[in-house]
């Protein structure tokens, strides 16, 4: 009996290590996904308003971002 509680623990434990680490990758991915939305919508508007590209790039990390 005492094994199979102690297997539920582990196996519970284990879930919830899982679960934490997936709610960590949705954020980050999250995140990520919209700073490069970000950087795309602004170089667009750059483009469209054809200003020079460095005045996207100041705007940016990465001046490779807008170019």
């Amino acid at each position: 009996m005492r094994y199979a509680h102690a297997t539920r623990t582990a196996i519970s434990y284990q879930l919830s290590v899982i679960s934490y680490q997936l709610s960590a990758i949705s954020l980050c991915a999250t995140r990520t996904l919209r700073e490069q939305l970000s950087v795309i919508s602004l170089c667009a508007t750059c483009t469209r308003s054809r200003s020079v590209i460095s005045l996207c790039a100041t705007h940016t990390r990465s001046r490779s971002a807008c170019e």
